[in-house]
């Protein structure tokens, strides 16, 4: 029975490192891109995580446009996006 006990607290103390080693990880890790305020809170809470996200066919346009920062910095995120819209109708050739 001791053996058993003793066999017990060892496992839970070898998965308390385990765990705490990964959280050291994760935060080593997303501690360089996100606050760890955040990285912190998404640890103590997985379900706020959003799940495993799913599938998607995408199309992504990369361009670099002269000026639009300029452009646009003074305008609302709304409108930013319109802009945005307007051009990649313009370069795919469709009505918008």
């Amino acid at each position: 029975m001791i053996a058993l006990i003793l066999s017990g607290g060892g496992l839970g103390a070898y998965l308390a490192f385990t765990e705490e080693r990964e959280r050291r990880m994760v935060m080593k890790l997303w501690g360089r891109y996100q606050d760890p305020r955040l990285v912190e809170y998404l640890l103590h809470y997985p379900n706020v995580r959003g799940g495993e996200g799913m599938e998607l066919d995408v199309t992504v346009l990369f361009a670099d446009l002269a000026n639009f920062t300029k452009t646009v910095e003074n305008l609302s995120p709304t409108d930013t996006l319109h802009s945005l819209n307007i051009y990649s109708c313009a370069f795919w050739n469709v009505s918008y």
